[in-house]
């Protein structure tokens, strides 16, 4: 989809993103771990969802 995206706004000559691995960045733990316990559920759920918004599409 973000090769798409970039084809359509015609910035993928331009546009630079790399796949990092979690050790590398810290901060993808955070948004891992609420999406983790979005998914997990019950009681999970309940914790991260002051940090959630849900948006149907």
């Amino acid at each position: 989809m973000l090769f798409h995206a970039a084809r359509r706004h015609e910035c993928s000559d331009s546009l630079r993103y790399e796949l990092l691995a979690a050790h590398v960045d810290p901060m993808l733990w955070t948004p891992d771990a609420v999406a983790w316990s979005w998914v997990k559920g019950g009681e999970w759920r309940e914790l991260v969802a002051p940090y959630s918004t849900v948006i149907r599409v």
